[in-house]
């Protein structure tokens, strides 16, 4: 994947986390119009290209993740939408809980074997995906789970903090004479 490609996608999140969107994704009628023409291109993407097409390298891959940024920002923006309230079918939110394993086993599957089309090769992947997620992966989350508790009934723990601490409270401040002040 070029590596501009990459960038967008960053670069996309980071406008969306520091609330410095472009002004045509804050209002409704454009951002809705931006969303559709971005679903369309994923879903021509979809069907009509494969991963030795040279387009996909020569910018298209860019205008593809550019596309898929909109539509989540879009998604997430308009939390009542038809396609935010899509995204929350359970199918679907179970395939983003394995989304990561997809795109791991994904890559074994497509460039590893090589051998099989393209619908058996997503369908390998999602179940390979779904057997690592609950054998393994379910083990290591109730590990930090477990972890996290522990952690907590022990009274929390250590903090690491770079600078700016907040200013304690009035009552926390210790007095000229060494006692903390009373609030």
């Amino acid at each position: 994947m070029p590596t501009s490609t990459s960038l967008v996608g960053c670069v996309a999140g980071l406008a969306y986390a520091c609330d410095a969107l472009p002004s045509v994704l804050r209002n409704r009628s454009p951002r809705r119009l931006l969303t559709a023409l971005s679903m369309g291109v994923l879903a021509g993407a979809a069907l009509s290209l494969s991963l030795v097409d040279r387009a996909l390298y020569l910018g298209l891959l860019t205008v593809i993740a550019l596309a898929a940024a909109v539509v989540v920002v879009s998604a997430t923006i308009d939390g009542d939408s038809l396609l935010s309230r899509a995204l929350r079918v359970r199918p679907l939110v179970y395939l983003g809980t394995i989304s990561y394993g997809i795109y791991l086993w994904q890559q074994v599957i497509v460039f590893g074997v090589d051998r099989f089309p393209p619908w058996a090769e997503i369908g390998l992947s999602i179940a390979a995906a779904a057997l690592s997620y609950r054998f393994v992966e379910r083990s290591f989350l109730r590990l930090k789970r477990r972890d996290r508790e522990a952690i907590d009934a022990r009274g929390g723990g250590t903090v690491l903090t770079l600078g700016n601490e907040p200013e304690p409270a009035p009552h926390d401040r210790p007095a000229a004479d060494g006692r903390t002040e009373a609030a």
